[in-house]
């Protein structure tokens, strides 16, 4: 027997989609969604909700009863959701959600307005929600923002390589059995060498 069939409705099996199914449709619509331009007119940094981590929620239509679901989710920004829902969710519609750990703990109750719904596939619709109030939500999954690691990153430095980076690269004992050795011509040669590296660096 197919358990879908008999799936309570706030549960994800509601959408009568098994978890592969799920996931395949997950990824067909964040595919469409990854065109430059949709990319570029992104003002949060999505992402994927980790394993373990899950979203409950009470769906408040507007006229009807409020309803408990955990949420299908598709990803998660500081300024909002998208996640799937087994019926069409109208714009307005409240949400009143709770991340929860993958140690089971809430983290965060947050409110949400729907702001579009549209039809994905069989029951399930393709569902995007606007927090009332932005959240940090790469700290509350534990994950680094790209943003934020860019800009920390240290900049390049402008001059190019440096006599002690080339000098570094160097092989020491050769340097060292040359003094050694006193014989100033091969000396001579491994500097110029090692000048000729530098100037072919800093060229380029």
């Amino acid at each position: 027997m197919n358990s879908n069939a008999t799936s309570p409705v706030g549960t994800p099996n509601a959408l009568r989609l098994n978890i592969a199914e799920r996931r395949e449709l997950i990824a067909a619509l964040c595919q469409l969604d990854a065109t430059p331009n949709n990319i570029a007119a992104r003002k949060q940094v999505r992402f994927a909700l980790p394993e373990g981590y899950s979203i409950a929620a009470i769906v408040q239509q507007p006229g009807g009863a409020p309803q408990q679901t955990v949420l299908v989710v598709r990803d998660i920004s500081n300024g909002g959701i998208s996640f799937l829902h087994h019926h069409y969710l109208s714009t307005g519609t409240r949400l009143h959600l709770v991340l929860v750990g993958a140690d089971r703990q809430p983290l965060i109750r947050v409110e949400a307005s729907v702001v579009r719904c549209a039809h994905a596939r069989g029951m399930a619709h393709d569902v995007g929600a606007k927090f009332d109030q932005p959240i940090d939500i790469a700290s509350m999954l534990g994950v680094q923002d790209p943003s934020q690691a860019a800009r920390q990153s240290p900049a390049p430095d402008p001059t190019g390589p440096t006599l002690h980076g080339v000098a570094s690269e160097l092989h020491a004992g050769l340097l060292v059995k040359l003094v050694a050795c006193g014989d100033q011509e091969r000396i001579r040669a491994a500097i110029e060498a090692a000048i000729a590296v530098i100037e072919m660096r800093v060229a380029a």
